[in-house]
């Protein structure tokens, strides 16, 4: 029996659990080799991926994070300012943050660790445990720059990069490990698989390795339906329920939707409206093609399995990576962002992208140039091969 350790470190909602209950499902379904697998999960919310995930069959355990508020992390333009927030400018923080994964692998004895967006972790098991790291673009800059540039148009890299640096490296010298030769070295995992399309990747100048697309199996470009159709992705942000709700129950469109939480106010009074409110999150392939538009707080997994299925999208920012998908949505001429939590700009919005033809012809071209791109029939198999032939190799 190989033990597979899947962990989720830093990020809200599912949009990193997710990826990786994919892979681990598709493990599973290949597991023809020598070994039989058994897939653990360590992820910054449980409960909620216990609440999201029913019946999934893996022990889903707490991560051992060191997370700041997620304001603080919305605010950040770079991952070297992550790295911050987390704690990685104090030496002791990082060390005791070290320690705490130390004592989780050393209950669960991995023989193979399949990481999103867990930076700590990668610290922790390098040298020692090997690492497959799977994420979007944003959480998986290159690692072949000398450090981590800024994202935001007109603002400096962080000036205490090489302090940052030079602190891990001490660290990891007083732990026996590797050290780094720069800071983007860090994510330098034994495999490394980004889940993106090029139209998504903030690094696209500087990317040397292979794109794979989306996580979600099954997307292919469909035409738009006739009647207006909203599909609303609203688990990661229950703070603008009300207003979202409110807007689109004005508009003339059907509405299905995930809410997380199926018991709120805003929950009943779609229903009673009418609208179709999912208990779990949906299977995209099944969802995209029966909807005209999009709204969410743009994760990048729905973000670009809409780009590939041809709908045209309302996104509402909650971090910076959201608020940079929703201004290259705009540039593309897919979408609209919502910079207000107020209902009538989100109805005004939302009655433009469903209204305008022109939101709905630009996402089709978009996808037609897509499917051009020969991307892997099943990103997460072709991941989930990988992952079998490192394990057995062990």
């Amino acid at each position: 029996m190989k033990k597979i350790l899947f962990v989720s470190e830093i990020g809200g909602g599912l949009g990193h659990v997710a990826p990786l209950k994919a892979v681990a499902d598709q493990v599973l379904a290949t597991q023809s080799g020598a070994y039989q697998y058994e897939c653990i999960f360590s992820v910054k919310d449980p409960v909620g991926a216990h609440q999201a995930f029913t019946g999934a069959g893996f022990p889903i355990l707490p991560a051992p994070v060191s997370d700041p508020s997620q304001t603080a992390l919305t605010r950040t333009s770079s991952y070297s300012e992550i790295l911050e927030q987390i704690g990685y400018l104090k030496k002791d923080r990082l060390g005791s943050i070290l320690f705490a994964w130390d004592d989780l692998l050393a209950l669960l004895k991995p023989d193979l660790i399949v990481a999103d967006h867990s930076p700590s972790l990668c610290l922790a098991a390098r040298g020692r445990i090997p690492v497959a790291l799977i994420g979007s673009a944003h959480t998986m800059p290159p690692v072949n720059m000398p450090r981590y540039p800024s994202l935001r148009a007109n603002v400096a890299p962080a000036h205490y990069q090489d302090a940052m640096l030079r602190n891990i490296n001490v660290v990891l010298a007083e732990r026996s490990q590797p050290n780094l030769s720069t800071l983007p070295e860090l994510l330098n995992t034994e495999m490394r698989f980004v889940f993106s399309l090029p139209q998504a990747d903030p690094y696209l100048g500087l990317r040397k390795e292979t794109l794979l697309g989306t996580y979600n199996d099954g997307l292919q470009r469909t035409d738009l339906p006739d009647e207006p159709h909203l599909f609303l992705y609203a688990g990661a942000v229950p703070e603008f329920l009300d207003p979202i709700i409110q807007a689109a129950s004005q508009t003339k469109a059907k509405i299905s939707a995930y809410l997380g939480n199926t018991n709120t106010a805003a929950a009943q009074f779609l229903k009673l409206r009418g609208g179709h409110i999912y208990s779990q999150p949906p299977e995209l392939s099944d969802v995209l093609p029966k909807v005209t538009a999009v709204m969410s707080h743009g994760g990048a997994g729905l973000t670009q399995a809409a780009m590939i299925a041809g709908r045209p999208q309302i996104i509402l920012p909650i971090h910076f990576e959201s608020e940079a998908t929703a201004g290259r949505l705009e540039s593309l001429g897919v979408g609209k962002g919502i910079r207000s939590a107020n209902a009538d700009d989100m109805k005004n919005a939302i009655s433009a992208v469903l209204e305008v033809r022109r939101f709905g012809e630009n996402a089709q071209a978009l996808a037609r140039k897509i499917a051009d791109m020969n991307l892997p029939d099943s990103a997460t198999k072709l991941v989930a091969q990988r992952v079998i032939e490192l394990v057995e190799n062990q």
